[in-house]
């Protein structure tokens, strides 16, 4: 019996955001249909050093692992919501073909270089690199989106803002940022009405002449991640994290910061927690924690758990009213270690009002160390009132100093105070 063999060649249009990896394939005959798994295979849009940009489409496999595109510039042109940029190992640059993103100062108006609703990942955080011509470029920004968007496994260096959100969810994770103005910025015009989430998770941000992480007021998270060597080229020093809106820090190393290590403003959306696991404050040149934002009616409110803050200038300075302590109770013990180098502070209450009365501070299960002559640099009374008048008032500053005195008595018990 004869057979006969026939040779198709289909071409097949792939709808954006078609999930990425091997498809089947359904024919119908006039025998019915025939479904051939993993059929189709569908990749990313996809760009490399051995790309080519200028490549005619209609000769097919722009931007496929086999046939890639040399810069991001050109892959983002391409993609829309739903679509993944692939970066392979290389350097994307201006020498190379990309267009940044750019950015005028308050009221913030962006040029975007990213569409909305992307992923970009990269190859490898050492391998695939997004360089920029030097953080002094004013306005030049890595990347910025257009809506939300995630970003992956990426070295990002030498820009004014290595990524700018605006009035978007932004999802980084694996991401080195460096050597910019500002590493990240989180940013929510006034007009703007919905809840805007940032996560940063696995990822280092150091060595940024102004600030690691900028936001606007905004709650951000945090997880898994260095932020540190920052703020040293801003007049008093730049802080690693500055003017969220509060934020859950889980995982976080935030360390030698030329300025504070979190800077926290107070927003019209009040009570708004900072919450803080497992994470390490060192060395920072000022306070570790400085919460501020006393114009706004509401509180802080700031629970810790299981950290450990050493040699900052302050443990946590506080210029909210009403601020809520929670750095352990009876029956979820803090966990914490405070090392107070000589002349530093603990928790101190800055507030010159002295019409409040402050709540309680909860202080249970701790470890403070005391570096040499504390008594020098504080006063005996651990909760004395250091910016009230003569007149007495409700104290406002929470000092560690010695055995005795403050967190070692009354309601601060089950804490232990290294001489």
């Amino acid at each position: 019996m004869a057979s006969t063999s026939t040779e198709l060649t289909f071409t097949l249009p792939v709808p954006h955001g078609a999930p990425i990896g091997s498809q089947p394939l359904n024919v119908t005959t006039a025998a019915g249909q025939v479904t051939i798994a993993d059929a189709v295979t569908i990749t990313a849009i996809t760009a490399a050093p051995s790309g080519e940009d200028a490549r005619d489409v209609r000769i097919g496999s722009t931007g496929t692992d086999e046939r890639p595109l040399r810069s991001l510039a050109k892959a983002a042109s391409l993609a829309r919501a739903g679509d993944t940029i692939f970066l392979k190992d290389g350097i994307y640059d201006e020498a190379h073909g990309e267009t940044f993103g750019a950015v005028t100062n308050a009221p913030f108006r962006v040029t975007s270089n990213v569409p909305a609703d992307v992923t970009i990942k990269g190859e490898s955080v050492a391998g695939t690199k997004i360089m920029g011509p030097g953080s002094k470029s004013t306005g030049v920004c890595g990347l910025v989106p257009a809506g939300n968007v995630r970003i992956e496994t990426l070295d990002i260096s030498g820009f004014d803002f290595g990524v700018f959100l605006i009035n978007a969810d932004g999802a980084v994770k694996n991401v080195s940022v460096h050597a910019c103005t500002t590493g990240l910025r989180v940013e929510k015009s006034a007009t703007e009405t919905r809840e805007i989430k940032f996560t940063l998770d696995a990822s280092r941000v150091y060595e940024n002449t102004s600030t690691g992480i900028s936001s606007s007021g905004l709650p951000i998270s945090v997880a898994d991640t260095e932020i540190d060597h920052n703020g040293a080229g801003q007049a008093g020093g730049g802080p690693g994290i500055e003017g969220a809106g509060g934020a859950t820090l889980t995982g976080v190393n935030i360390q030698d910061n030329a300025g504070y290590g979190y800077r926290g403003v107070q927003t019209p959306s009040p009570d708004t927690p900072l919450v803080v696991t497992n994470s390490s404050f060192v060395n920072n040149s000022l306070a570790a924690i400085v919460l501020l934002g006393s114009s706004v009616t509401g509180s802080w409110s700031v629970k810790i758990r299981d950290s450990r803050f050493i040699d900052n200038n302050q443990v946590v300075l506080v210029n909210v009213p009403f601020t809520q302590f929670d750095l352990g109770t009876e029956n979820s013990h803090g966990m914490n270690q405070f090392t107070i180098r000589w002349n530093g502070e603990g928790i101190v209450n800055a507030r010159n009002a002295t019409s409040e009365s402050l709540p309680p501070i909860r202080v249970f299960g701790n470890t403070w160390t005391i570096r040499g002559d504390a008594g020098s640099a504080i006063p005996p009374s651990g909760c004395s009132n250091q910016n009230s008048p003569s007149t007495p008032k409700p104290p406002y500053h929470w000092r560690i100093d010695q055995p005795g005195t403050c967190l070692s008595t009354g309601k601060h018990t089950g804490n232990v105070i290294v001489n």
